[in-house]
């Protein structure tokens, strides 16, 4: 039996991950935390506190990030706020977050040229529960 952490030595790169990825159709706001108010605190453009009806962008989601393809170009270390509508429940998660990398995203990834990788901050253990949840109803259902 495999531990958590431990890698199959089969010849196939394996990755180590704490939770299951899935690839995904989603509704996705972002605003980058850009300015500070006078009091300090990161200025944030508003997300919006109603669920997508459409997805807008193909997602790589798991339960401690998300990669998506970007218009914006953001940089490692980036705060960024993320509205996060999955469906079909169109379930909003209103998450938080810190730009990991970014590179091309690549001729046929749509949602913009740049593709950005996010670690989830202050995530609540109901909000990464859903999403968890998500993946997993995901992956029963291929």
């Amino acid at each position: 039996m495999v531990q958590k952490g431990q890698f199959i030595n089969d010849g196939i790169p394996r990755e180590r991950r704490d939770y299951a990825r899935v690839l995904d159709a989603v509704h996705l706001q972002v605003s980058k935390q850009c300015a500070v108010a006078d009091d300090g605190q990161a200025v944030v453009q508003p997300i919006s506190s109603e669920p997508g009806d459409t997805p807008t962008h193909k997602v790589s989601l798991s339960g401690s990030g998300i990669a998506f393809a970007s218009d914006v170009l953001l940089q490692p270390g980036d705060e960024v706020a993320l509205g996060l509508t999955l469906f079909p429940s169109r379930q909003l998660l209103q998450l938080t977050g810190t730009v990991v990398s970014v590179g091309e995203a690549g001729v046929h990834v749509v949602g913009g040229p740049y593709a950005a990788r996010v670690v989830f901050t202050e995530l609540s253990e109901a909000s990464r529960d859903l999403i968890v949840d998500h993946i997993s109803a995901v992956h029963s259902a291929l």
